[in-house]
């Protein structure tokens, strides 16, 4: 009689238990990649907005991994108007709140607003002239300084009463909004082509030259790594000290600007879109892991991820697209299970009715 070893409680001869063993692997990789959530809040993440406000909606996309994925429940919203506020201008910026509901947004009136929850006015802070218009979105820093860029290349460092701290000439249009790092280093991008890191004193720590203008708006990492892209092509890995980790170029043939700013999972897969009509998954050593190409329409919109780790993203072509598992691998994935479970089965009939006929054998013996 050939040797039998137990598996989840179950009798099998090796070659049977190899297979088994060897399906249930497939059927857990397989799993494992298709249906974990893709951004449940880890420590790492937590530990990188140390230095962030704790509310809300603190900065542009939620985060400073720019999942802009919120942890409130919006079931109970019924769309309608709550109230609206006139500024006068387009409004490119986009809002953050306060740690007590107030809503902070910029205005191409060269103003930052400060808006009670209840949509009245609390205060508004002047760029010195209405021409200093700003498309950068504010950021909240844990003691409630508001950070913002403006057109006219200043990044501004504002107290939650509306009064300024102080001022970082970048000398060129800052259109990037402002993150803010752990150890309360701020990081923002300039049209001189440089991603700048300011101390909470306003003064500069570090500049990163790129090729060209930096539009996007920078992203950390659970390691501090800072990640922007450029209108050079390239989206940039950038070490906290101001070192260059890697670079990733996009554009296959032809300079494909990176305006989009780049969105970080859980498990570290760094997403951006690009001028040449690509989302693209690279992996944090900087290899590209999969691209979703739009047919070459252009991807300025960043991208955003779901709890279940569908990325949403907008194109030029008049389309949002979610971009998540593919069910062909799923479906490939249960046949290969079904089978290698069908060859287990028959295995099993096999050696049962060799079995018996051993059995016969020695009863006629």
């Amino acid at each position: 009689m050939e040797k039998t070893e137990s598996v989840l409680g179950m009798k099998f001869t090796k070659p049977i238990q190899t297979v088994f063993v060897v399906s249930m692997m497939l059927l857990s990789a397989l799993l494992i990649s298709t249906a974990c959530p893709g951004d449940a809040p880890s420590d790492a993440s937590r530990a990188v907005t140390e230095s962030l406000a704790d509310t809300a909606w603190p900065m542009f996309r939620h985060d400073m991994h720019h999942t802009g994925q919120s942890q409130y429940n919006t079931s109970m919203n019924n769309g309608e108007k709550r109230w609206e506020f006139a500024t006068g201008r387009y409004v490119h910026s986009s809002p953050a709140i306060g740690s007590d509901g107030t809503v902070y947004i910029g205005s191409y009136g060269g103003k930052l607003y400060a808006i009670y929850p209840n949509g009245t006015e609390r205060w508004r802070f002047a760029f010195n002239f209405e021409s200093n218009r700003t498309r950068s979105s504010p950021a909240i820093s844990s003691d409630g300084t508001i950070y913002i860029g403006s057109d006219f290349g200043k990044l501004y460092a504002i107290y939650p009463n509306g009064t300024e701290r102080w001022k970082f000439d970048a000398n060129s249009p800052i259109t990037s909004s402002p993150a803010i790092g752990s150890d309360g280093t701020i990081y923002v991008g300039s049209f001189d082509g440089k991603l700048y890191a300011i101390y909470p004193n306003g003064t500069e720590r570090w500049e990163f030259a790129t090729g060209r203008y930096v539009h996007s708006s920078p992203a950390i990492g659970s390691d501090g790594t800072i990640y922007v892209g450029s209108w050079d092509g390239k989206l940039y890995a950038i070490y906290p000290n101001g070192t260059e980790r890697w670079e990733f170029a996009t554009g296959e043939f032809v300079e494909s600007p990176v305006e989009s700013s780049p969105a970080i999972g859980s498990d570290g897969t760094i997403y951006v879109g690009s001028d040449d009509g690509k989302l693209y998954a690279i992996y944090p050593n900087g290899a590209e892991r999969w691209e979703f190409d739009t047919d070459r329409w252009s991807i300025d919109s960043s991208p955003a991820i779901g709890s279940d780790g569908t990325i949403y993203v907008g194109s030029w072509d008049g389309k949002l697209y979610a971009i998540g598992p593919s069910f062909n691998l799923i479906i490939i994935g249960v046949i290969v299970v079904v089978a290698c479970a069908t060859i287990v089965g028959v295995l099993i009939v096999r050696r049962k009715k060799s079995e018996r006929q051993d059995g016969a054998e020695e009863d006629v013996r």
